[in-house]
């Protein structure tokens, strides 16, 4: 999760790694947010490796434009990624 520094509100964010044309690896990073009605929102951006996504992450991602977002619905609903799996903590 970062703040981002226009829109004034959380941003959820995500790694997956993925192998991609003849088995290159690439690394998406995913930031989801709620436009005006609510919805779910996101923008992909890919990579050439993990250090790459995390320095956009830590440099650039809290200032980036994303389209239709609403700062204050996604204030007031942030995206807080999965829930967690009860079979995973029932033991």
């Amino acid at each position: 999760m970062i703040e981002h520094l226009h829109y004034h509100c959380p941003l959820y964010c995500w790694l997956s790694s993925a192998r991609y044309r003849e088995g290159e690896a690439v690394v998406f990073l995913y930031i989801e947010y709620r436009d005006a009605t609510r919805a779910s929102r996101y923008r992909q951006w890919r990579f050439a490796s993990i250090e790459q996504a995390q320095q956009f992450l830590g440099q650039q991602a809290s200032t980036v434009v994303l389209p239709q977002i609403s700062g204050l619905r996604t204030r007031q609903q942030p995206i807080t990624g999965p829930a967690p799996d009860p079979a995973a903590t029932a033991a």
